[in-house]
């Protein structure tokens, strides 16, 4: 296969929902750093060179946007989301990233998240008795977009938490991932509300009745030695509350499809509970829910004998880094033993100061739902052909129609 320009359709959702990885493999071979000639900018295929790039946040920045569609589109549109004056961890770059990202790692530790254990255990289950075997199942809107939402609902200590308003909030936010125009993305900004008048809501709440709940925890902190604006702790709610449930969401739908495709692999998971942890990295690396994210260089660097020139911006394609053949043996081969050894991981939560946050409750959620999978069917059948989102953020699906055998 020769690598033609007219291939690399980077702008095209259809070109990462239908099959991307041959060219991914030329451009590793051929132009591991491809210079994007329509919009000018980096694309990085190799692992070792998102893993660099990804950790070097004194050199590549997320402050100019980290959307694909940024570039595109010449627009910032996380930030344009925000009042002046608002900041976010996601497009922050240390040493301040890590001071607003502190504001929230109570939440993420390992007792908070152990303790949610049993809890997310009941909630998959009370997912999965929607199945019956032998009845077909739309399962993105029966298991994958309600369990997400349900757990970060938890997470969030937010009881009253509408399933449908934070998939409507969560499908808004993560439209900037498409090819959206300037007055779209403002309309976006308008349709969300009353999900700042809901989280506005709960603060003022938590101001005037204190708790010692998630919202309560960020109402009484400080940062510069300053209490947080009511705007600040809105953001910091809307980015857990949204990445918290898509990307999950993508992971669980891809499990279920990889194990309907492979179904060899999902007999050697009902014959070894052993490798429930394994699987769920295989399926992490082999479908990653997200596509990529962008960074830009703030001075000149030089990658394989490639000069990047500072204020030039770099696309890194997790998927492609996932299937790099000087990392992962027979990388195209979905293989949920590959991890059993869990060194080199995968890129799908990223390396460094931006590493995902959320990455230990994903894996929880993904492995309470392979292990009562198992422990339910034996088989797991397509009975059409799933569609795909026009995302050009989320890996995910729109639908996914398939049957389960019992045991």
């Amino acid at each position: 296969m020769v690598l033609r320009e007219s291939d690399i359709r980077l702008a095209d959702p259809d070109f990462y929902h239908g099959n991307p990885h041959a060219i991914y493999e030329k451009m590793r071979e051929e132009a591991p750093l491809y210079w994007y000639k329509p919009n000018g900018f980096w694309v990085a295929t190799r692992y070792d060179d998102i893993q660099y790039i990804s950790k070097a946040s004194d050199k590549f920045s997320v402050e100019s946007g980290v959307l694909l569609t940024d570039i595109l589109q010449g627009i910032d549109a996380v930030n344009t989301m925000y009042p002046d004056g608002v900041e976010n961890f996601f497009t922050s770059d240390p040493p301040r990233h890590n001071e607003l990202r502190n504001l929230v790692s109570f939440a993420f530790s390992r007792q908070r998240l152990q303790g949610m254990q049993s809890r997310v255990t009941e909630l998959v289950s009370g997912y999965l008795q929607q199945i019956i075997p032998g009845d077909e199942i739309e399962l993105v809107s029966t298991v994958s977009v309600p369990l997400p939402i349900a757990v970060i609902a938890e997470f969030m200590d937010l009881d009253d938490l509408s399933i449908d308003d934070a998939y409507r909030w969560s499908e808004a936010i993560f439209k900037m991932g498409a090819d959206v125009s300037e007055e779209e993305l403002r309309y976006i900004a308008t349709s969300l509300k009353d999900m700042v008048t809901y989280f506005t809501g709960l603060i003022e709440s938590r101001q005037t009745q204190p708790k010692d709940d998630f919202i309560g925890r960020l109402v009484t902190s400080e940062l510069d030695e300053k209490r947080l604006v009511s705007m600040m702790v809105v953001v910091f709610c809307q980015t857990i509350m949204v990445a918290g449930n898509e990307t999950t969401r993508n992971g669980i739908s891809s499990a279920i499809k990889l194990f309907a495709d492979y179904p060899d692999q999902y007999q050697c998971l009902l014959e070894d509970e052993t490798l429930i942890d394994s699987a769920v990295e295989e399926v992490l690396r082999f479908h990653n829910p997200t596509i990529g994210f962008m960074r830009t260089a703030t001075c000149d660097n030089e990658i394989r004998d490639t000069r990047i020139l500072a204020g030039e911006h770099v696309y890194l394609i997790y998927g492609a880094g996932n299937r790099d053949p000087e990392v992962f043996n027979n990388p195209h081969q979905f293989d949920i033993q590959r991890f059993r050894k869990p060194f080199p991981m995968h890129l799908t939560f990223g390396f460094g100061e931006h590493v995902c946050m959320g990455a230990a409750l994903a894996r929880l959620e993904m492995r309470a739902v392979l292990s009562q999978l198992r422990d339910r069917f034996s088989k797991i059948q397509l009975t059409a052909t799933p569609s795909r989102s026009r995302s050009l953020l989320g890996n995910g699906f729109v639908t996914l129609p398939v049957v389960f055998t019992g045991h």
